[in-house]
């Protein structure tokens, strides 16, 4: 399970959702994904929503106020992969969020 690659993700409740893996290879090859759902608003209300790049295969903005592990039994796909550009925004968000 690569980062920045997106995928669905059915919660044991409430409706299907799209997430984007934050956590690295070797993170994930022993502990669940540490992901943030995907929303279709663009346009960020909060420091939390990090608007996607156009060239991205998905729309909207990444909400890292959903930022947390999922199980990965529940996920399927892939749907796609996130840009750099994107990655980088979103690396960028964290780091304000944490203070780092």
């Amino acid at each position: 399970m690569n980062r920045g690659v997106v995928w669905n993700y059915s919660p044991a409740s409430g409706p299907a959702v799209r997430v984007v893996v934050l956590s690295n290879e070797a993170h994930n090859s022993v502990s669940w994904p540490v992901c943030a759902y995907l929303t279709r608003r663009a346009t960020p209300l909060v420091p939390t929503m990090v608007p996607l790049a156009d060239p991205d295969p998905v729309g909207g903005a990444v909400d890292l106020a959903t930022l947390g592990t999922i199980n990965p039994d529940r996920l399927s796909g892939p749907v796609g992969m996130l840009t750099g550009a994107s990655l980088a925004r979103i690396g960028e968000a964290v780091r304000a969020l944490f203070g780092l």
